[in-house]
């Protein structure tokens, strides 16, 4: 800082940031360069799954990622773990049901609204998602682990 200027404390404050690596609290920009970002790490791990095309397809190894478009191989991984389509909020947007979830018996509580299958595939389908899912985890035992991401 030049000097015999006189200086705020905001502008010391920040010239202490600068030079000592800290950042400054982000701003708009960052927020949209940080949800870009996530948008590519999301569909590098579409990338990075393995692609199940039939409910006869299963994972290479223990632990491996998934990923499917298709409504059978959806819907018998969520009836093998007994779980139910279901949404979260109401759907105000008008991307159908809300936002789109599998309600596991004991771990929905009342926040989670059923749906039928069909609605939840219509929602699923509109927004062009992908299913993400594991099979198992990499020590053997059954995974509940699932995500839903944008195709594109």
């Amino acid at each position: 800082m030049p000097r015999g200027r006189k200086t705020t404390g905001t502008a010391r404050r920040a010239a202490s940031r600068r030079s000592s690596g800290r950042t400054q609290r982000p701003g708009r920009r960052n927020q949209r360069v940080r949800a870009r970002a996530s948008s590519r790490t999301a569909v590098s791990k579409v990338k990075y799954s393995k692609w199940i095309e039939s409910p006869e397809e299963h994972e290479e190894k223990e632990g491996q990622s998934l990923a499917t478009r298709n409504h059978e191989v959806i819907r018998q991984w969520a009836e093998t773990r007994r779980a139910v389509p279901a949404a979260a909020g109401d759907g105000k947007r008008g991307n159908g049901v809300g936002v789109l979830r599998m309600d596991f018996p004991g771990y929905g509580g009342s926040r989670l609204k059923k749906v039928s299958w069909n609605r939840w595939f219509e929602t699923f389908d509109n927004n062009e998602l992908v299913f993400l899912f594991q099979e198992h985890k990499a020590d053997g035992s059954t995974s509940n682990f699932f995500k839903l991401n944008r195709l594109k």
